[in-house]
Formats: structure tokens, sequence, C-alpha cells
């Protein structure tokens, strides 16, 4: 089932690497958490820039993963009022 939708159906643990665009927002694939934000710029792998959960909402809102009936997120955006207003940096496996 999971290979056929291209989806888990089990919570899983891991870290996940995305190409920054420079944008608010990062699409990512169903997501129930974030337990850290990290970010770099050097393009070498190293993440030396955590966000704070102030920082991002997960998106859509109003999903409740962790409810029965709920749904999941499946993207990260930058708060407007957050320290990192300005999103994620562009360039590949930085954020």
């Amino acid at each position: 089932m999971d290979h056929y939708c291209n989806r888990h159906f089990y919570p899983r643990t891991d870290t996940l690497v995305f190409d920054g665009r420079g944008t608010a927002q990062i699409l990512v694939p169903d997501l129930i958490l974030i337990t850290s934000l990290k970010e770099g710029s050097k393009r070498d792998l190293t993440f030396n820039e955590t966000w704070a959960t102030s920082d991002h909402w997960l998106q859509p809102n109003n999903v409740a993963p962790s409810q029965h009936w709920g749904g999941l997120y499946t993207a990260v955006k930058a708060r407007a009022e957050g320290n990192k207003a300005e999103g994620f940096v562009a360039g590949e496996q930085n954020s």
C-alpha cells in the first residue's frame, strides 16, 4: 500500500533535507510534527542556523494530525512576524 500511494501509513522519525528556494514556504512529505528545524547557507550539509518554533508555521492550518480524523501537514512556512520572515535560503540541500 505504501508504494502504491507513495505515502507512509505509520509514523517514522527521520532527518530530511530540502532544497531552499528563497521563498517563505517549503513543501514537505506527509508530516506529523517537527522536533527541530535547521538551515545552512554554506552548502556543506552543516546546519548551523536553528529556527525557533515562533519562526515557522506548519501548513495547512487545522489538520490535527494526532487525531484519528485529522490530516497531515504538507508544508513549512516562515512566519511573517518571526525572525526568519525572509524565508528559506535558496540553495541545494540547505533546509
